[in-house]
């Protein structure tokens, strides 16, 4: 979900945190979230050395991965309020 934002770049948008905190406004809430990394890497459809990446990823601290880990991915969003 991406949103537009009042700046003097005209391509300048919300995103990730941004964007949930919108949903979440207009009724909606994250139910799942699928790392389109680790998807590729579960279903053997993966980048070249991406096992590599991987074993280089685990040497960030904890938080820094779970950015990484939502920088791409799939959101399944679950309706929670009729909108007004």
């Amino acid at each position: 979900m991406y949103h537009a934002m009042e700046t003097d770049r005209p391509d300048a948008i919300f995103r990730d945190l941004h964007a949930r905190r919108l949903a979440g406004a207009k009724g909606w809430e994250e139910v799942e979230f699928r790392s389109m990394w680790e998807e590729s890497i579960r279903l053997e459809r993966t980048a070249r050395f991406a096992r590599f990446w991987q074993s280089i990823g685990r040497l960030y601290p904890r938080k820094k991965q779970q950015e990484f880990r939502r920088m791409s991915g799939v959101v399944l969003m679950h309706r929670i309020a009729a909108e007004k």
